[in-house]
């Protein structure tokens, strides 16, 4: 397995975590932004192991600033598992709803037309529709963002601390 590495340059402990929060349990916007497109862009298909280098300008409290992390993106994570159950339940709804409202339409439409045939036929074709955004689109997403979850939490931790010349 190859070991790929993010590295992160900050100047002090506080930078890593969201000003407005006075417990310092929130990812700065910034931080987390960069954390995860670099997981979720640039090593999306790689199963490799990830280290994340951070280099500050002042000594941290390294096991709190880890251990913080890791709580951010297992919230997360517990998050975005919520919405993939969610959207998953909506999406076979949809499924076995739009089926049966095509099937309505099918025998109903045999006989003779009419505009409730015709309505119904568009209402199965909407809700169809919305099955295969979320499956084409939003479930994958929500998949994709997990994954990188899980990958910063499985992530090796390594600081180092650089005095600016």
């Amino acid at each position: 397995m190859v070991t790929k590495e993010i590295k992160l340059r900050i100047h002090e402990e506080s930078d890593l975590f969201s000003e407005y929060d006075p417990d310092q349990e929130m990812l700065d916007e910034g931080v987390h932004d960069y954390l995860v497109s670099n997981y979720l862009n640039k090593h999306r298909f790689n199963r490799d192991q990830y280290t994340l280098r951070i280099i500050s300008d002042e000594p941290l409290n390294e096991k709190s600033v880890e251990e913080r992390i890791k709580n951010y993106y297992a919230g997360q994570k517990d998050n975005v598992s919520f919405n993939v159950k969610k959207v998953t339940i909506k999406e076979a709804v949809c499924w076995i709803v739009g089926a049966a409202l095509l099937a309505l339409w099918l025998i109903l439409s045999a006989d003779k037309s009419s505009v409730f045939i015709e309505i119904l036929s568009a209402i199965a074709s909407v809700i169809v529709w919305e099955a295969i955004t979320i499956a084409v689109m939003e479930r994958p997403q929500m998949v994709r963002e997990e994954k990188a979850f899980d990958k910063v939490l499985n992530a090796r931790f390594v600081f180092e601390t650089r005095k600016e010349e």
